[in-house]
């Protein structure tokens, strides 16, 4: 069985965070206050800039969810150059990036 529990994940490559931001999307209503919940594109990316409206906190984050640099409270978020860091980092993972799926014995034969 997969590691991650979910055969989608495993042989696609979609990463889990995607399918927790589609979740929160899903679960945490616009109304509750306080709760943080992630900015996406139309296509569910992360917007390279996040930001807590309830804290006034922005950073920056890269193609899976990781913080890239400094949290800055009461900054622009555009002044936190977060799509250039995030083009500094990496691009996004491609699924011919990925390992092939493995069974349970180790190896990739089917």
């Amino acid at each position: 069985m997969c590691s991650s529990g979910s055969l989608l994940v495993c042989l696609v490559g979609i990463s889990a965070l995607y399918f927790s931001v589609a979740s929160a999307h899903k679960i945490i209503p616009d109304l509750v206050v306080g709760n943080y919940r992630p900015q996406v594109d139309s296509n569910g990316n992360l917007n390279p800039a996040q930001c807590h409206a309830g804290t006034g906190y922005c950073w920056c984050v890269d193609w899976d969810g990781t913080i890239l640099g400094e949290n800055v409270r009461g900054e622009d978020p555009s002044s936190l150059n977060c799509e250039q860091k995030r083009q500094e980092r990496m691009q996004p993972p491609t699924i011919a990036d990925r390992p092939p799926p493995q069974h349970s014995n180790g190896d990739s034969t089917f």
